[in-house]
């Protein structure tokens, strides 16, 4: 994401910028790097010629600004391509060889694009959707929630011959509203599933690891677990409890005894939460669901869908 574009002269004096959010200074110039300059350049010199100068940029101003605007919104860098942008702009004279043509208009408006090239193909057509989300758990040593949030995202891989049309759709759990009881329903009815390929798991966590914080003084311990194994790792000063597997709705206990070695300062230890690392396959803990996954394509060949959820701790903290 950038804030503002600016265009300073060989002297380092400030000839055009445009500022998309409030929070960079004209002291920022100096600072500001960044790749999407490079393409900036290039349509500057489509537009303005390639030896465009600080007279030119002033002179064609409202045509700068007009560029601007499309090639960024709200500081996120979007339609930078110098043919689709002539087909809206097309302000001034077209210059060097850049300059889009009729057949490039027309392969634009009929699905071609500049960041994919043409004849692609697969000998297996697929399209992979990943929902990932990240639990993050803060609680007090009496049990009180002190924060607790999901973060996630929906990523696609699209392994598929020539330019197809994809379309995905979520659950109406997003789409909630208030009834007259206060509680949580369902605003709209739910979206006919689509033959996505799912592979069926139970809610269990695996890769669980506990780590309890151990104080400096630790020198050893003995443990007995209900599962798992447990080890002092004095590397981490934690006592370390890893559980292969961990299905939903059970419990399991670790007992522990540690032995401290004598220490002659009276400074407190300051005791760091116990940590909590997991990962919960095919899950959304935010009940987030993909539920259709369309492919359009002109010759309506065989694809493959497939869709795979994956819930996994962040910051999980038990304060002790």
């Amino acid at each position: 994401m950038a804030s503002t574009v600016f265009f300073v002269n060989s002297k380092g004096d400030e000839v055009v910028s445009r500022h998309y959010r409030a929070d960079v200074t004209k002291s920022s110039i100096d600072s500001f790097r960044s790749k999407y300059l490079l393409q900036v350049i290039r349509v500057l010199k489509a537009y303005l010629g390639e030896d465009f100068t600080d007279d030119s940029l002033r002179g064609n101003f409202t045509l700068v600004y007009e560029l601007f605007d499309e090639m960024m919104d709200s500081g996120y860098p979007q339609n930078c391509s110098i043919d689709v942008l002539k087909m809206y702009i097309n302000q001034g004279e077209s210059r060097g060889p850049a300059a889009a043509t009729g057949t490039a208009l027309t392969s634009q408006i009929t699905g071609a694009i500049d960041w994919r090239r043409e004849g692609i193909r697969y000998r297996n057509n697929e399209v992979f959707i990943d929902v990932q989300e990240t639990v993050t758990l803060q609680m007090s040593s009496t049990g009180q929630v002190l924060r607790s949030e999901i973060l996630g995202r929906v990523m696609m891989k699209a392994l598929l011959s020539g330019m197809p049309e994809c379309k995905f759709g979520l659950n109406d759990k997003l789409i909630m509203e208030k009834e007259g009881n206060g509680q949580s329903t369902n605003a709209a009815g739910g979206v006919e599933l689509d033959d996505c390929s799912f592979h069926r798991y139970d809610k269990k966590a695996v890769g669980v690891i506990v780590r309890i914080p151990m104080p400096p003084t630790a020198a050893s311990a003995t443990f007995q677990s209900g599962k798992g194994r447990a080890k002092y790792e004095p590397g981490q000063r934690a006592l370390v409890w890893r559980i292969g597997g961990f299905q939903g709705q059970s419990e399991y206990n670790l007992d522990a005894v540690v032995t401290l070695l004598p220490s002659t300062r009276e400074k407190q230890w300051t005791r760091p939460p116990i940590s909590v690392d997991f990962s919960v396959p095919m899950w959304s803990a935010s009940g987030v669901q993909v539920r259709f996954l369309k492919v359009y394509e002109k010759n309506s060949y065989q694809h493959n869908k497939w869709v795979k959820y994956l819930t996994k701790a962040g910051e999980y903290q038990v304060k002790i």
